[in-house]
């Protein structure tokens, strides 16, 4: 389907301004310590970090010039940091914490993720020529879209490297666990997301690549939930007074394997929702160097990209 270009570029907005509301409501509501936020607070982050990815994967792939981009990313980033500010507003009252100082630690770390993707995207756009792009590519036999081979050869190492690293770290009790923990995470949910924008944007065999998302996201979230209890009942035991009926263990573990669980599953959810769209609106992932611009598409704001 095709748009006009201001068109695409309201729906675009739209689509941006729409993600930074659920945003601002997710915040509020786990703020807030109503029902059920208590498991949401673990999905806010990684739906955040979630939208954040996904700039960061358009700003390395997209068919457009790399300032162009980046004008777009950068706010939009920034937006995602301020829309939890205002979310977090009367927790940042009641605790004396300064809003200016909460929003530039917070666009700190999503621009640092933002600037991490970009730079590991790279080289898929040098070498192999991925793109982001609302182009009509020309018929030829050096043109073709990725295929399933494409999204395994992606999932399966990955994620097995990604769980076998976090047991490892979860078993080393060094300084500056914090911070693996962190990018091991934040790590995790690139695959999820790197394999939902796979699947939405797979041309073949479309129920499968939904069946691998699935499978996958379920294998890498129960191997961060395994890591994430088997850390809480350390943590537990290591300032326990008194011996605790196993029961007790049990039903935490199982209380923080579920919501790491959970937070894997929504961000997968907001990744393929998101690149569902973007599909709908035109957008396609191809492996291709020879492309032929759409009348009124965004390629029209430069040449292609370099």
């Amino acid at each position: 389907m095709r748009y006009r270009l201001s068109t695409l570029l309201i729906l675009f907005t739209a689509l941006l301004l729409g993600n930074v509301l659920i945003d601002f409501g997710l915040v509020w509501y786990v703020g807030k310590n109503l029902p059920g936020s208590n498991v949401l607070d673990r999905a806010v982050m990684s739906i955040l970090f979630s939208q954040v990815l996904l700039l960061g994967f358009w700003l390395a792939l997209g068919d457009t010039k790399w300032y162009w981009r980046l004008v777009v990313t950068v706010p939009a980033t920034m937006l995602v940091a301020q829309s939890v500010v205002w979310g977090s507003r009367d927790n940042l009252k009641s605790s004396n914490l300064d809003r200016a100082a909460y929003f530039g630690l917070l666009a700190l770390i999503f621009l640092t993720a933002l600037v991490a993707v970009f730079v590991f995207l790279i080289p898929l756009r040098r070498l192999r020529k991925w793109r982001l792009t609302w182009q009509r590519v020309a018929e030829g036999p050096t043109v073709q879209q990725f295929h399933i081979g494409d999204l395994m050869l992606w999932m399966v190492p990955i994620g097995v490297l990604l769980a076998a690293v976090h047991l490892m770290a979860t078993l080393d009790q060094t300084q500056g666990k914090g911070l693996i923990d962190l990018l091991l995470n934040l790590a995790g949910l690139a695959a999820i997301e790197w394999s939902a924008m796979l699947t939405a944007f797979a041309t073949r065999r479309r129920y499968l690549a939904l069946l691998y998302l699935v499978v996958f996201t379920l294998v890498v979230g129960s191997a961060f939930a395994a890591a994430g209890a088997y850390q809480l009942v350390r943590s537990i035991e290591s300032r326990a007074v008194v011996t605790l009926p196993w029961m007790y263990y049990f039903q935490q573990a199982c209380w923080r394997s579920a919501a790491v669980l959970f937070s894997f599953v929504a961000a997968a959810l907001v990744g393929l929702v998101n690149c569902l769209i973007l599909r709908v609106l035109g957008c396609q992932l191809m492996l291709s160097a020879k492309q032929e611009a759409m009348t009124d598409s965004p390629a029209n704001f430069s040449a292609t990209a370099t």
